[in-house]
């Protein structure tokens, strides 16, 4: 079997059918010879986001052309969850959606709260997307992440108001972490800025029947409480 770690994964945005060869654009020309330095006859994964990798290799006379050999089942995530992530500034959002992925989310909410920093966002939305694929890459995961159009934190709270997914806010202020509940596997999550939710923010979802609860005693940067707020949540 192939491993993944040692061959490069690139992501297309096109049909990749097994059996089949087809004529590399520019970009990825470019990036598989001039950016990766990937040579002729070598193996690499491509993935379109349908749950499956597909092993191919580049032909030796013509390097733009690419010989699908096989597929594989991608990586895929067993959990149904949801990240609200409050928009931050630039670095720090990139590395929480990046990390996100990497963990395997499903699917992410930019939101805006009192503390937000809610400019530019079409275009960051753009750039974020770009991170996404980036990250999917990296980590193995053969279905995209979905990313949702920047929502505010009260609309987030009455469209989820009637659903069945566990709602929990990541908040100083909150009950300690419950471990002892267990095989939650369909939830939605917030994280806040780097100023923390406000006190109007907490009232709200309270009101929602959103659920408070502390990472622990230290205050975390909204990039790190991303990582460590997934990262128990696999586990519970």
């Amino acid at each position: 079997m192939l491993r993944r770690n040692k061959i490069h994964r690139i992501f297309v945005n096109t049909d990749i059918n097994v059996g089949e060869t087809f004529i590399a654009d520019k970009n990825l020309t470019t990036r598989i010879h001039k950016v990766l330095r990937i040579k002729s006859n070598e193996k690499i994964i491509l993935f379109n986001g349908n749950g499956k990798d597909y092993i191919c290799a580049i032909d030796d006379r013509e390097s733009k052309r690419i010989q699908v050999e096989k597929s594989i089942k991608g990586l895929e995530n067993d959990a149904v969850n949801t990240l609200g992530l409050s928009i931050s500034s630039g670095k720090i959002m990139d590395y929480a959606i990046q990390k996100s992925v990497e963990l395997g989310i499903k699917k992410i909410v930019p939101i805006i709260t009192e503390r937000s920093h809610p400019t530019d966002i079409n275009k960051r939305y753009l750039h974020w997307k770009k991170i996404i694929l980036s990250a999917c890459e990296q980590c193995g995961s053969s279905t995209i992440p979905e990313i949702e159009k920047a929502a505010t934190l009260s609309e987030i709270a009455k469209y989820t108001e009637s659903s069945s997914e566990i709602k929990i806010c990541f908040d100083p202020r909150g009950e300690k972490l419950n471990m002892n509940e267990v095989n939650i596997k369909q939830y939605i999550f917030l994280i806040g800025p780097e100023g923390g939710f406000s006190d109007n923010d907490i009232t709200m979802l309270k009101k929602y029947n959103w659920r408070i609860i502390s990472l622990g005693d230290r205050i975390l940067r909204t990039e790190t409480a991303c990582v460590v707020a997934q990262t128990l949540m696999r586990k519970w």
